[in-house]
C-alpha cells in the first residue's frame, strides 16, 4: 500500500515533467481510505 502511494505522490509532483499525468481522483480516494477500513474491519472483528 505504501509503495502504491509513493508511486501516485511521485507521479503527482512529476506531471509533464518525467511523467504521464498523475492518477485520477477516484484513485486517491481509494489508496486514503483502504487503510482506514482495512484497520477498522481488524478491529471490529476482535471485539465480537
Amino acid at each position: 500500500m505504501s509503495f502504491l502511494l509513493i508511486g501516485a505522490v511521485f507521479k503527482t509532483i512529476n506531471t509533464g515533467i518525467l511523467v504521464d499525468p498523475g492518477p485520477t481522483p477516484p484513485f486517491w480516494i481509494v489508496v486514503i481510505a483502504n487503510p482506514f477500513l482495512c484497520t477498522y474491519g481488524l478491529l471490529k472483528g476482535k471485539n465480537c
